[in-house]
């Protein structure tokens, strides 16, 4: 299958941490991607999302801490998964702690993947590239 060119995908990165965000940002704008867009927490993450597809750009994947403000993590993906055209979008959901019961949760939501911080970079390439790969399966 052909490799989709970084540049022509739309990645949304969530966390309310600025390192957190510039470290993910700069790693995939490093890899080519250059549309990524970042948001603080969940509430404006989700209106983000809305407002692409309202352009019809929707956001091809999305990179969401799980512990935010206003909404956080799994409370986005659960409103997410609840519009029917956004349901599909991929998940990489990372956190802070490894909590079984959130993990089985998130799982129940189908979120492509799970990351624990601190987490290697060549870790999170790896997982984002997963999900990546689901979409070129779609």
């Amino acid at each position: 299958m052909e490799k989709r060119d970084p540049k022509n995908y739309r990645v949304l990165v969530v966390d309310d941490e600025k390192e957190t965000v510039d470290l993910l940002c700069n790693r995939l704008k490093t890899q080519g991607f250059e549309n990524v867009d970042t948001a603080e927490d969940g509430l404006d993450a989700y209106n983000r999302c809305v407002t692409m597809l309202r352009g019809n750009k929707p956001y091809d994947l999305v990179v969401a801490d799980l512990k935010m403000r206003k909404l956080n993590g799994l409370e986005f993906l659960e409103k997410i998964r609840k519009n029917d055209f956004l349901s599909d979008t991929p998940f990489l959901l990372i956190s802070g702690t490894f909590d079984p019961e959130n993990l089985a949760r998130a799982m129940k939501l189908k979120v492509k993947h799970f990351l624990v911080k601190p987490f290697r970079p060549e870790d999170f390439d790896k997982k984002f590239e997963e999900c990546l790969t689901s979409l070129k399966l779609a």
